[in-house]
């Protein structure tokens, strides 16, 4: 966005936090982050308020705005369909259109009365393979008739310190069985040198990272773990077999569990409406459930291509549309006074 020529009152990595007792030690931040957008808006007098994603904060900046006559188009829905569904009526009252990235949040929203639309996933444009599988493996000297495995711990330092040691663990636990001798730790890892240095330093599996190619990496490799997140949709979008993992501090788990309605917290599931791929989640979340769970995936072959075929089927359900530039057309028509 800055480089699109926008300016940033604030950083995405000064407003970035995950779990509920972890958020507590923002809100003075939040709150005086709030306060200083609305003041910009009252002086500046935008023409159109979109919030995108990020709903503890924009959730009540679209009430800011509101009140100060700003049309609001919400792009990237809330996902009140899993929990919350207390905002809807704030959502009815602050949101002028929502610009939703599933096909079944637009029934959701318009069964409640709200103006909804249905604009794509960003995703599914976005995500392929730059190379095939053996293009990938011979290039960064990987036995290419022997099983691989994609180590995904995601980007959020809370998650990557709680899910890594437990991924580095189960790789372990596979390599001493002779299950599986090469692994590929992805993108997005925040730890510091000397910590990775350490998780990696006393394994005897052969772990290599590679940071720049996601898709390949995924794509590459036979199985995935995948930390709960936007990764899970982007290997289901690959139609590959993955393991979802979920740990977060005790807090922020059992209140999670209370209030989240669903019975699954992968988004690759969720979409999918069922349970495609196994999770494993808290205490369940451990070395050598996850390594017992791997081997027998892979070993799975009946499975394996019923993980391919219901991937595949949840792609055509996402289709084909450029979701980012039918959100910015959908924003724009509310200043033109165009209702769809």
């Amino acid at each position: 966005m800055r480089e699109a020529g926008v300016e940033l009152l604030y950083s995405t990595d000064e407003l970035a936090v995950m779990g509920f007792g972890e958020v507590v030690g923002k809100i003075p931040f939040f709150l005086k982050a709030m306060s200083n957008v609305a003041k910009e808006a009252k002086a500046r007098k935008p023409s159109l308020f979109v919030a995108i994603d990020f709903p503890g904060f924009n959730m009540r900046m679209c009430g800011r705005m509101k009140k100060l006559g700003v049309p609001v188009a919400y792009y990237i829905s809330p996902q009140v369909w899993a929990w919350g569904e207390g905002r809807i009526e704030k959502i009815r009252k602050n949101v002028d259109k929502m610009l939703v990235i599933f096909p079944f949040e637009e029934e959701f929203y318009r069964k409640r009365g709200i103006l909804a639309e249905y604009v794509g996933h960003p995703l599914v444009k976005k995500v392929k393979a730059g190379r095939s599988r053996d293009e990938y493996l011979d290039e960064i000297g990987f036995d290419k008739t022997r099983p691989v495995i994609g180590l995904l711990p995601g980007s959020r330092l809370q998650e990557v310190r709680r899910v890594l040691p437990e991924m580095l663990g189960a790789a372990e636990i596979l390599s001493e069985r002779g299950a599986v001798s090469q692994f590929l730790l992805g993108p997005g890892v925040s730890l510091e040198e000397k910590e990775m240095k350490r998780l990696l330093g006393s394994l005897s599996a052969r772990v290599k990272i590679d940071k720049g190619r996601t898709y390949d990496l995924m794509s590459a490799s036979d199985l995935n773990l995948v930390t709960s997140g936007t990764a899970t949709l982007e290997a289901a979008l690959l139609e590959k077999p993955m393991i979802i993992l979920y740990k977060t501090s005790a807090l922020s788990w059992l209140i999670g569990r209370a209030v989240v309605k669903l019975p699954y917290i992968g988004l690759a599931n969720i979409v999918a409406g069922g349970k495609v791929v196994p999770e494993l989640l808290q205490d369940r979340c451990r070395r050598d459930i996850i390594a017992d769970t791997a081997e027998e995936l892979l070993r799975n072959g009946d499975g394996k291509a019923a993980i391919k075929k219901a991937f595949s089927t949840l792609r055509s359900t996402l289709g084909e549309r450029d979701a980012p530039s039918t959100a910015a057309e959908r924003a724009l028509s509310l200043l033109r006074g165009i209702r769809h």
